[in-house]
């Protein structure tokens, strides 16, 4: 089955259909959030993930539930088109998460590559995108999608970027 989704922070109860009480709840990840043991009531934490959450009545009887902690959306600032006919750079900066991330591209078209014709770093909450090669005419408009991921939350932001062929 499909895991029950709430935000970072969120609370929710669960609750049983039948059983015999007193039931006890745990939960198999804490580092998503916590559960109260006689009552239900589930807190999620700052840190995205999926836990088991199990129900076990006064007979033995057990029933679980997935539940899945979404991350946050990062924030990013920055333009989103790149028009020009030289090499650029773009400069994508974080206004929220940790500053501890990861940065990747995936690019439309399979002949404009990183390393080749852009490179991706990362400077704290900063991620610099720099195009070295513009697309080629057969190559057509390029979009870049930009992937940033906090990896202390979990928290994922992205942004594409159209970057326009040289016309060569």
């Amino acid at each position: 089955t499909n895991p029950i989704q709430i935000g970072k922070a969120g609370d929710l109860t669960f609750t049983t259909l039948g059983g015999t009480t007193p039931v006890t709840w745990s939960i198999s990840n804490t580092t998503v959030g916590a559960i109260v043991t006689d009552t239900g009531v589930f807190t999620a934490t700052a840190f995205a993930g999926t836990a088991t959450i199990t129900v076990v009545d006064a007979v033995g009887d057990t029933a679980t539930a997935a539940i899945e902690v979404l991350p946050a959306l990062l924030v990013i600032e920055g333009p989103n088109i790149i028009d020009t006919q030289a090499a650029s750079t773009y400069t994508a900066t974080l206004t929220s998460g940790s500053a501890l991330v990861t940065a990747s591209v995936a690019s439309s078209v399979t002949t404009y590559i990183e390393d080749t014709d852009f490179t991706v770093a990362v400077a704290a909450n900063v991620v610099t995108l720099t195009i070295t090669d513009l697309p080629e005419l057969l190559q057509g408009d390029v979009t870049l999608t930009l992937t940033i991921t906090d990896t202390v939350g979990g928290d994922v932001g992205a942004v594409v970027i159209s970057v326009l062929n040289d016309g060569t």
